[in-house]
């Protein structure tokens, strides 16, 4: 039997339970934190859909719901029970051997999506890593995320707890988990908490059902796997079903199919859907050195004596199976080259890399990636190793010659042989056991005796019986010393058979039969996917080494007109036709349409489809079907940005709601504090004639203003000695500033009333003084009496209450006019006008006569919106964005935001202090307008008439506003709305 336990001790799990939830979600956790049992015996943690690239006040929120601590959940953590974990918006979490993960959520994959994903990634990690103690929670939400984690759950033998559709104000998310019938309990948000707590206790067993739950879902998942098989000869049978289905439902929230079913017939129907799942399944989540510490142990203790070994084969032999998107293999490479040059060997060596997907290792192989895939290697590496152009990182020529990319499916290819490293990381861990235990069988007999394979750290397989031995501790290293005892040429002869593909004739034919005329499936790069109907007589397969080129098949005198065509119809989107065609071995004219095809709604088209329509005749047939094609292609586009605006609206709107929220319970707290000291100064106000209690002030004058006792205490605000006894008051000079004191004291012997105010004394603190006449038992006014009540702290928190209040009106004023300029852009205002009221709101909120103006980046630089004179912009029309600019276009060139308190100070405006001068301004604030993807869009910009610095309220003010402004201006281009041209005024 193998041993799949693993060479990594791994504590007892701590039973988890993990709350995801979207729009309206917030409202239902407020009722869930609630009504949570005290104490915990168990971890939370609350999975929200909030927007990244901001500070988000959602763990302060939840702090005032619970008792139970409140913690961001940070790589490296254990989870430990009773405290509630929230990951940040900017972070995707995992958990790995008992710790949570976390990395940037645009560094996750292709296929991911930021702040849409996050539930099904953590609920996979947590399936896999707590087993069956992990318990699922999913309330309100648009969508379906929570769904494929939830079936993990379910499948790892966890529970699934879902919020009833009936008390959801958004029922997408519950709905999906049932419609599938993966929960265990449906419940009101106030019987949730009570829920958790039974799922999470030891010995809880799940309700039993009448029927298997997933039993028709697993048919209808067969069903496309059988579909993939037959037209592709990928067999996914092999792979674990939750990350199959986690990338089948991507697909199916893309083009908005909400049955599972429905979907399996969709993509026997239509071949363009299909081939958009094939290449949307493997698995592409990569990164250069990704587990440095892993990397840093392989290439001490393995490459490194490789390469120093002399008496070893001239050339190194290294493979990377699965190589994804190529950044694997090609850390691999730079290892051995940063070897070679710190221990000046010359060793030759060569690495294969290989994957199942085509199209991936396509790119792969051009090795040009991204400026933040790049965050895994050192500034040295980046300079020595890649070319930096079109802000893009290419990699140098010496280093790609090295290296051999081919596609390779390690379930039905053969192995290479005579390997001496192997690295495949991550990918076991999609496999089941026995497909699994086949990969490692035949990545063993890749390797040379005495050869080397690097697992990835989450797959732990006690390898000792077949044929390894471990080589680092904790790095899974392992090297050949033996046979492989599991495993045989027949079973690696029989998987490969089942993974050829398949296709009967009646499936080809009922494919074909759905083009009226002979056609042909081209990718963006001109190569033949697939050919429909008799196309084949069309083409003509020239002298020479075999090509799938479009434009190498076709009569030369076609090249040239086909070539422009095909680029217009990527560039432009539409659909075209090609006229006036002769082909040598066909008599007559022929027309040729090229109508472009996109995977998913929202994308770029990434297939074309070439059709041959045979003579001018047909004219009318084709001018029939562009005009509708086209609208129904608007159409749906349409359609998919307004789903998009409107998930993305719906988000912002939850965190304004949060921040709202919280607003509102800080000023009931102040409320609070305000009727508390209200309470004190009454408590004061009787006990005002208890003048010798304690730290009390009282002092007694009588008829003639002459003072006959005074408590100790009173000393702090009066010369006061012994002696004083009978002196007159106003020989005295008091220690407070209080203009009326003398004026009250006759005042109330001549009314009999009393008289109050509020004094100041030297040592800065604020007293109440008040004066009331005595009587004697007679009735007769013996004198006055003066208390002084000090009220410091009341005055300190009371100037805190106004400003909490005026922050307050200003956070409103913020709020308001973000709403203004979302109405006016959903409403098809012009950009100007959407951005001038979050200026306007800014111009309202202070009293210095500040102005602003919001500029567009462009290639050719920055340009004028609003805000500022005509004469202004024309000054500043397509200033450079650069690191060595300054102001605006040195803000969107960094990313942050450039205060320029004094212009006539700062040696960089040199050259522009006459731009200043001429039009009245000498401090300067520039914040950079970037999206949530992280896309710098242009920036805001504030003049000020005299020198001055931003306070904490303007920095947080330009904040808010120039992340609506980036949504406005991301919308407005996704959109078209209108064009960025320089500003008259």
């Amino acid at each position: 039997m193998d041993s799949f336990n693993g060479s990594h001790a791994v504590a007892p799990a701590t039973p988890i339970v993990a709350i995801g939830s979207s729009a309206g979600g917030i409202t239902v956790l407020q009722t869930l934190l609630g009504t949570l049992p005290a104490p915990l015996h168990f971890a939370v943690v609350v999975l929200q859909h909030l927007p990244i690239g901001e500070s988000s006040q959602f763990p302060k929120l939840l702090a005032r719901w619970t008792s139970a601590p409140v913690v961001v959940a940070s790589e490296g953590v254990v989870p430990e029970t009773g405290v509630v974990y929230v990951p940040s918006p900017d972070t995707t979490l995992t958990i790995e051997a008992g710790v949570f993960r976390t990395q940037p959520a645009s560094a996750t994959g292709s296929s991911y999506r930021p702040g849409i994903d996050s539930i099904d990634t953590f609920l996979e990690s947590l399936a896999r890593c707590n087993g069956g103690a992990c318990v699922a929670v999913i309330l309100s939400g648009t969508g379906s995320d929570g769904t494929a984690g939830a079936f993990c759950v379910r499948q790892a033998g966890g529970a699934v707890i879902v919020q009833d559709p009936m008390t959801a104000l958004h029922d997408g998310m519950p709905n999906a988990v049932i419609r599938r019938d993966l929960h265990d309990h449906m419940l009101p948000p106030q019987a949730i908490g009570r829920q958790m707590a039974v799922c999470s206790a030891a010995g809880y067993r799940r309700p039993t059902k009448t029927r298997e739950p997933t039993q028709d879902y697993d048919r209808s998942l067969a069903r496309i796997i059988f579909e993939v098989r037959q037209h592709a000869g990928l067999d996914l049978t092999s792979y674990k079903p939750s990350p199959l289905l986690w990338r089948v439902q991507q697909r199916m929230d893309r083009r908005h199919v909400r049955d599972l079913a429905d979907y399996a017939s969709m993509i026997a129907d239509d071949p363009t859907e299909l081939e958009s799942l094939i290449a949307a399944l493997p698995i592409h989540v990569t990164e250069f050195f990704r587990d440095r510490e892993a990397w840093a142990a392989l290439t001490e203790d393995v490459l490194t004596p490789l390469l120093l070994d002399r008496g070893c084969r001239a050339a190194l032999r290294t493979w990377s199976a699965g190589c994804a998107s190529g950044e694997e293999a090609y850390s691999l490479v730079i290892a051995m080259e940063d070897v070679r040059r710190r221990h000046k060997v010359c060793k030759d060596y060569r690495c294969f890399a290989t994957d199942a997907s085509a199209e991936i290792l396509r790119r792969a192989s051009l090795g040009v990636f991204k400026p933040d895939a790049m965050n895994g290697l050192s500034a040295e590496q980046q300079d020595e190793y890649f070319i930096r152009a079109d802000n893009r990182y290419r990699v140098k020529h010496h280093l790609r010659e090295r290296m051999v990319f081919a596609s390779q499916n390690l379930l039905s290819d053969a192995p290479l042989a005579g390997i001496d490293v192997v690295v495949c990381r991550n990918l076991l861990i999609y496999l089941e056991r026995p497909a699994a235990m086949q990969a490692l069988s035949a990545l063993h007999s890749s390797l040379r005796m005495g050869g080397y394979l690097f697992l990835g750290k989450s797959e732990y397989y006690d390898l000792r019986e077949h044929g390894f031995r471990s080589v680092a501790p904790h790095t899974n290293i392992f090297q050949k010393t033996g046979e492989f005892t599991r495993g045989s040429a027949r079973a690696l002869y029989a998987h490969a058979r089942r993974n050829r593909p398949t296709e009967p004739v009646y499936r080809r034919q009922s494919c074909d039969d759905q083009f009226v005329f002979p056609s042909v499936l081209l990718s963006r790069e001109g190569e033949i996917l697939r050919i429909h109907g008799a196309a084949g007589a069309m083409l003509r397969m020239p002298p020479g080494e075999p090509t799938h080129s479009f434009l190498a098949l076709v009569p030369r005198e076609w090249t040239i007109k086909l070539r422009i065509a095909m680029q217009d119809a990527f560039e432009q989107d539409k659909q075209c036709v090609v006229r006036g065609l002769r082909h040598p071995d066909h008599d007559g004219t022929f027309r040729i349409r090229l109508t472009p095809l996109r995977a998913s709604e929202g994308k770029a088209p990434n297939r074309l489809l070439v059709s041959f329509l045979g003579g001018e005749a047909e004219d009318a047939a084709d001018t029939e079907t562009s005009p509708l094609h086209a609208d129904a292609e608007a159409l749906a586009i349409s359609q998919s940005d307004l789903a998009a605006s409107r998930e993305q609206l719906q988000s912002l709107n939850e965190e304004l709601l949060a921040s709202n929220a919280l607003l509102n319970t800080s000023n009931d707290d102040l409320h609070a504090a305000v009727a508390e000291l209200h309470l004190k100064v009454l408590e004061l106000e009787m006990q005002s004639n208890v003048l010798s209690a304690g730290e009390v002030m009282a002092l007694f004058v009588d008829s003639g203003l002459r003072v006959r006792w005074a408590t100790k205490s009173l000393s702090k605000l009066f010369p006061l000695i012994p002696e004083d006894s009978g002196r007159a008051i106003a020989d005295l000079v008091p220690r407070f500033a209080d203009p009326r004191f003398y004026p009250d004291l006759r005042d109330v012997l001549a009314a009999i009333q009393t008289k109050e105010a509020v004094v100041r004394s030297e040592e800065g603190r604020w007293y109440v003084r008040r004066m009331f006449p005595y009587a004697s038992k007679d009735g007769g006014i013996e004198g006055v009496a003066v208390t002084f009540g000090d009220i410091t702290e009341r005055r300190n928190v009371e100037d805190a209450l106004r400003a909490s209040e005026r922050m307050l009106r200003r956070s409103t004023a913020w709020i308001q006019g973000e709403k203004e300029a979302f109405k006016a852009a959903m409403n098809g205002a012009p950009l100007k006008q959407s951005l001038n009221i979050l200026l306007k709101t800014i111009a309202s909120q202070s009293d210095d006569g500040r102005r602003c103006a919001f500029y567009i980046a462009s290639d050719d630089g920055l340009h004028h919106v609003v805000g500022m004179s005509g004469e202004y912009a024309r000054c500043v029309e397509g200033f450079e964005i650069s690191p060595e600019s300054l102001a605006c276009g040195l803000a969107v060139a960094s990313g942050k935001a450039v205060i320029t308190p004094d212009v006539r100070e700062d040696p960089r405006w040199e050259g522009w202090r006459w731009l200043a001068e001429r039009f009245g301004y000498r401090a300067c604030w520039s914040f950079p307008v970037e999206t949530s993807g992280g896309k710098l869009v242009g920036s805001l910009a504030i003049y000020h008439q005299a020198p001055t610095a931003p306070d904490l309220l303007d920095i947080e003010l330009a904040t808010a506003l120039t992340h609506a402004a980036a949504i406005i201006i991301s919308r407005d281009d996704q959109f078209g709305a209108s064009s960025v041209v320089p500003s008259p005024a």
